[in-house]
């Protein structure tokens, strides 16, 4: 569950895809048809191995739908009115716990629901406040959750006592306050200590150590600055487990005990995820292979490795049954969108349970994805996923798709939006540009104040090679992204103007000064790192703000803005939409009233993609 992570994330839907409806032929599909693979957001399998309950967005936005594994029975189970997000099983398996914010402004509210009654209780108090579930006690009595309640800028990290029907039987007690970032961490098992992670910047972490009987804080990680991704205790109690890269460049699992660190791996990629539960007798960890991911089960421990064959692509862990046997993931590819599958350790044994692909458009349509290296012009290396369309359906044109973050990474996933396109006939490029993670700490560094740079020479390489290698005409090459996407996508046509006959920003911000100022408290002194300071930093900011070079712009613009989003507020866009009208630019603008940071509703989508759609084929002609 992400609730601190990047502090400037990829978009949920980064990417905008369709086709006018005029002229489409009765037997074409619509951007309706592929919306049809509907998402999974999330899911939790019950402790006995069951039932499983996941988040999809079927009707109107995400909610609660469950499945009984053994009458294979499938239902809509709750609506709350608003999109939830992340869901979890208690340890007792007779409620739930689950997130949800207000239209997309990311003040999550904590949610328990009783199986038996469906009633709900909210579990944390102060409205405006960022609240993030990290865990239960092994003895299953207690969780823990984060939350910036005291003060805007910091997270404080609770422990809540909970009755075995989901209510709380006390109020939650303050486990760790500081003003510090202190994100989720894990009680030992013998209950007296509570580990937790220590945020100081995207690349830059802590592992601490509370006391629960003295209430003192002891650092556990080493001097030397490093990531640390996740927290596990080993079964001896004693010894910590994390995802670093303390070690070298790419983060491998490494133990902390008694003031010492020592490698447990030695992966060529990165560990993304790892659990030790060590109740169950069960390990795992997922290494990121250049973006498919490998999963790994052992015993306990990270121990007694157990073979286990999934497809390539983006494999998730859900959960898994009490007792070890049965665990509960998600497997997605370029072709298959993401359903959920239980797992027998034993035998190896893989089950689908789920078919959230209700999409009438045939798999032989859909486009994979081939893996290319391509070199900058500053001699800089990145790899990129091409997408080429079906034989015979190319229309000539292509979409540089760019992704947020910019600390994010396009891998082998499912996107309704990228073969909504590619069925429509474009070839599209997808850089992982240098600032993206999953090729090191260093290249994922190289971004850092350099917003508008290095990264803009390695979108225009991917432009370019679709020209030279893939022989696109180059007037017709549009660009599109979300977020830092977005900033890129306007940075791009500001500083190469004749590059791109359209382009798509979608909540992008234009103006550093202004993002930098707008930014919630919490992230000011990352951004400083990330971005830059606005008065040591001015010439610099003034450069590479998009906002100051608007005479420059010549591709015709569309920028599609969510009115409650807490990362580039609304006040960004319109000043860039109101100086390009003032130019004479050709600018088209959308506001949604009731999204954040990305699309929730489905309803909103295919307006935004529709318009998107028209958008670039009426300029890229």
């Amino acid at each position: 569950m992400r609730f601190i992570g990047y502090f400037i994330v990829m978009l949920t839907v980064f990417g905008c895809a369709g086709v006018s409806k005029k002229g489409r032929d009765k037997n074409d599909f619509s951007f309706e048809d592929f919306q049809k693979s509907f998402s999974l957001t999330d899911a939790t399998l019950s402790p006995d191995g069951r039932r499983v309950f996941y988040i999809t967005n079927k009707n109107k936005y995400p909610m609660i739908w469950s499945i009984n594994l053994e009458t294979k029975k499938e239902e809509q189970f709750f609506d709350l009115g608003r999109p939830i997000s992340n869901v979890v099983f208690s340890p007792n398996g007779e409620y739930l716990i689950f997130h949800a914010d207000h239209n997309g402004d990311e003040n999550h509210e904590i949610f328990s629901l009783n199986l038996s009654d469906k009633r709900i209780t909210e579990l944390t108090g102060k409205k405006g406040a960022r609240n993030g579930l990290c865990g239960w006690s092994d003895d299953g009595t207690t969780i823990t959750f984060m939350s910036n309640a005291r003060n805007k800028s910091f997270f404080d990290l609770f422990s809540l006592k909970m009755l075995n029907n989901g209510q709380p039987s006390e109020p939650a007690r303050s486990l760790v306050e500081s003003d510090h970032v202190n994100t989720c961490g894990k009680f030992s098992m013998d209950g007296s200590q509570y580990a937790f992670i220590r945020f100081l910047t995207n690349t830059t972490q802590e592992i601490w150590a509370m006391d629960l009987e003295t209430k003192k804080n002891q650092k556990i990680s080493p001097p030397k600055k490093a990531g640390y991704k996740r927290v596990q205790w080993l079964s001896d109690g004693k010894t910590i487990v994390s995802s670093s890269d303390l070690h070298g460049d790419f983060k491998n699992l490494v133990r902390l005990k008694n003031g010492k660190s020592a490698s447990m791996t030695n992966e060529r990629w990165n560990v993304v995820d790892f659990i030790n539960d060590v109740r169950a007798s069960l390990s795992y960890m997922i290494v990121n292979a250049d973006g498919s991911y490998d999963l790994k089960f052992f015993g306990q421990d990270f121990k007694r490795p157990k073979v286990v064959n999934v497809p390539r692509g983006i494999v998730e862990v859900k959960g898994w049954s009490k007792d070890g046997g049965t665990a509960l993931i998600s497997i997605e590819t370029p072709t298959s969108p993401a359903e959920l599958y239980t797992l027998q350790l034993s035998s190896g044994e893989l089950d689908p349970i789920t078919k959230l692909n209700q999409s009438p458009v045939p798999r032989e349509l859909l486009s994979d994805s081939q893996l290319v290296r391509i070199r900058s012009e500053d001699g800089v290396e990145f790899s990129s996923w091409l997408m080429k369309p079906k034989p015979g359906r190319s229309n000539g044109k292509a979409i540089v798709f760019v992704h947020g973050g910019p600390e994010d990474q396009v891998t082998l996933d499912y996107s309704v939006y990228r073969q909504f396109f590619l069925y429509n006939g474009f070839t599209l490029m997808i850089p992982n540009f240098r600032g993206s993670t999953g090729y090191g700490t260093k290249f994922q560094k190289m971004v850092y104040g350099d917003w508008g740079g290095g990264h803009i020479k390695d979108l225009l390489a991917a432009r370019n090679y679709m020209v030279s290698v893939e022989k696109i005409d180059e007037s017709k090459i549009a660009i599109l992204g979300g977020s830092f996407g977005g900033f890129s996508v306007l940075s791009s046509i500001t500083q190469h103007p004749k590059s791109y006959c359209a382009a798509v920003d979608i909540f992008g911000p234009a103006n550093l000064f202004t993002f930098i100022a707008s930014v919630p408290p919490h992230w000011r002194e990352p951004i400083y790192e990330l971005v830059g300071h606005p008065e040591k930093d001015k010439e610099k900011l003034t450069e590479r703000s998009p906002f100051f070079h608007l005479d420059k712009i010549e591709a015709p613009l569309l920028v599609v803005q969510g009115a409650n989003d807490p990362r580039v507020v609304k006040k960004e866009s319109d000043q860039l939409v109101e100086s390009l009208k003032k130019k004479g630019r050709y600018v088209d603008y959308i506001v949604f009233a009731d999204e954040g940071h990305g699309f929730s509703m489905n309803k909103n989508q295919v307006m935004a993609f529709e318009k998107a759609a028209e958008h670039i084929e009426k300029f890229c002609k």
